[in-house]
């Protein structure tokens, strides 16, 4: 299932308690990873998008990404993970941002979302490669074309065409040449 980030805001909220250390750990499952763009240096910029079913409830859980090298992938910003899943205390309230970020990022730490988005950088990377290869596989091609009619037009010269006889021009002392 495919599941993109911007779809994370429009899920209905689910309510569920605050995870400690005592309670039934929420697992997320790999829903997509998306790469957005990657650097000429080739570290790439992307999305994914983690999922879990709660009491009968679809939970996601979306965030951005970006490799500060290759190989190393980080969230751009802790706090702007996204997500329809709402923390609530022992009492029922929902708990405040702060503690819904921590949350968040609790649940995250929890799966190989890094290596997951560093083999989605680096399936980019390879498809990126193997193109820019075959590009310049092409222009050699082309290049070789090229080269091979120029040297068959080299090889068989036309014929030399007549010179045309020379005129006899004068110019007076003191006025220029025209072309007409």
């Amino acid at each position: 299932m495919t599941f993109a980030a911007w779809n994370v805001i429009s899920a209905p909220k689910v309510l569920s308690r605050t995870p400690n250390d005592h309670s039934q750990p929420i697992t997320l499952q790999h829903l997509s990873t998306h790469i957005i763009s990657v650097s000429k240096a080739g570290c790439a910029v992307g999305n994914a998008v983690w999922g879990a079913v709660i009491d009968c409830q679809e939970i996601y859980v979306a965030f951005d990404w970006q490799e500060m090298r290759q190989g190393v992938a980080v969230l751009n910003d802790p706090n702007g993970i996204i997500s329809n899943l709402s923390f609530v205390n022992d009492d029922g309230d929902e708990e405040p941002l702060l503690r819904q970020i921590v949350g968040l990022a609790r649940l995250l730490h929890s799966t190989p979302w890094q290596a997951l988005a560093v083999s989605e950088a680096e399936k980019q990377r390879t498809t990126r490669a193997d193109q820019r290869t075959s590009r310049a596989e092409q222009r050699s091609a082309r290049a070789d074309q090229f080269i091979a009619r120029a040297e068959h037009h080299t090889r068989s010269p036309a014929p030399a065409k007549a010179k045309p006889a020379p005129t006899n021009i004068s110019v007076r002392p003191g006025h220029m040449l025209r072309a007409a």
